[in-house]
Parts: structure tokens; C-alpha cells; sequence
């Protein structure tokens, strides 16, 4: 939790895996209908928006109600000391760099940060308008609505710049790509295109999974010699 170039988000979501996924999971002990695991996207999580089996007493709490605090039943849980704090262990002592790691996620960064269907509406009007459907491409550029999405582009503009270039010597490859916050990366390779199954992860160090707090161009290279030709895909594996 201590890493400031991890963003915010990616060391809110390593907290509440370590000390909450062991139980709210599906086919953990709590039954409640929420994902603390890091490994999927947070929209799937169902924390934020989602609806807490145990409201507190609040009928409007949320798991996580981006912008509120007070509404926010997973941070009231993590924030108190009387009965019903969570996680659930043999102390009475808080934690108080993860509540406020909770804090300023809740309060700033989830309440500045639209929705896919906030972004539907925003570009075309509504959710339900044909031209804004994840896989339509308004623009007819080469990224369907939910990669722009993904990329902070805007779907209605072609003039796209270029996410990922590849520079080549007799040494190696570099994939150089823009990786944004809260976004995690994978560069994989394969030697034919004839099958989807023979994709596989670059096994180097810069390939490492990193969530980073602000937007760079990332560098991954390739330093063994080829025989013949390689494909470089970068695959956005989750934190979106």
C-alpha cells in the first residue's frame, strides 16, 4: 500500500484481495454478491453501485457509492471498531492507512471517474443509441466504442493516435505502447496467426504486471533472436 507509483485504485484493490477475497468471492463464506479479487475488472466487482446484504441500516448504502462516505457500507465496515467490522480479525485496532486509502478512493478519484454507460450518454445521447453499443465503430477507425473506452479516445473522432509502435535491430524488439492509469498490460507473442491458443506472455522483467498511477509510454522488449517472423499483441487483462 505504500507504493505511490501504483495508482490508488491498485492498492485499494490489493488491500481488500489480501484481507477481504478469502470470503467475498463466489463460493466464499460470505454470501453476498461482490468480488474483491484484483484479477478481474473492477466493473465486474460489483462494489461499486453494488447492493450490500447488510445495509446498516441505510436502505440507499451502497458496497461503495462513489462520492459518498456515508453511503459507502464496505468503508464503514473497514472504519469501525463496534460490531459488524470487517475484515473480521481477533483485534480491535484499525488500520488506519487503508481507511485512508479508502478515503480518498471513495471520495475523489471513483467520484471523477464515469461509468461505461456514463460514457454512452455523454458521446451519444443515451445508453441504448445504436452508434454507442460496445462493439460499434461510429468513427469507422480500427477501435470499436469499448476500446476507446478503455483508451481515453474519443469515438467520434478517426484521427487516432498511434497506442502502440515496435522498433527493430539485429538485437531485438522493443514494443513501446501507452499504458494509462488503472489499466494493466500484457504484451504476448506468437510465431503463427493460425491459432488463437498459441498466444503467449513475453517473459520479461518490464512485462511484469504494474498498475501506474499516471500515464507513460512503457517500453517491453524482445531480446531473443528470431528466425522467422514474431506478433506482438498488447492485451489490456484488467484494472478497467
Amino acid at each position: 500500500m505504500d507504493d505511490a507509483s501504483q495508482s490508488l485504485e491498485y492498492r485499494v484493490r490489493s488491500y481488500l484481495e489480501a484481507n477481504c477475497a478469502n470470503c467475498h468471492q463466489p463460493g466464499g463464506v460470505a454470501s453476498v454478491p461482490w468480488d474483491t479479487r484484483i484479477t478481474f475488472p473492477l466493473r465486474n466487482t460489483h462494489i461499486p453501485y453494488g447492493k450490500p446484504s447488510n445495509h446498516l441500516g441505510d436502505p440507499e448504502g451502497l458496497v461503495i457509492a462513489p462520492g459518498s462516505l456515508e453511503r459507502s457500507i464496505l468503508f464503514r465496515c473497514i472504519s469501525q471498531s463496534e460490531i459488524g467490522r470487517m475484515p473480521p480479525l481477533a483485534s480491535n485496532e484499525l488500520d488506519p492507512q487503508a481507511i485512508q486509502l479508502l478515503r480518498e478512493w471513495i471520495a475523489d478519484e471513483l467520484s471523477q471517474r464515469p461509468s461505461f454507460s456514463n460514457w454512452q450518454t455523454a458521446h451519444f445521447g443515451s445508453e441504448t443509441n445504436p452508434h454507442g453499443l460496445p462493439n460499434a465503430n461510429p468513427d469507422g477507425d480500427e477501435a470499436v466504442n469499448f476500446l476507446e473506452f478503455i483508451e481515453q479516445t474519443h469515438p467520434l473522432l478517426s484521427g487516432r493516435e498511434q497506442q502502440i509502435r515496435v522498433r527493430t535491430s539485429e538485437e531485438n524488439v522493443e514494443i513501446q505502447f501507452r499504458q494509462l492509469p488503472n489499466r494493466l498490460y500484457e504484451v504476448q507473442w506468437t510465431d503463427t496467426l493460425n491459432s488463437p491458443t498459441l498466444w503467449q506472455t513475453l517473459t520479461v522483467p518490464e512485462n511484469r504486471p504494474f498498475v501506474s498511477a499516471s500515464p507513460f509510454w512503457k517500453t517491453v522488449g524482445d531480446p531473443q533472436p528470431h528466425s522467422k517472423a514474431r506478433f506482438y499483441p498488447v492485451i489490456v487483462i484488467g484494472g478497467f
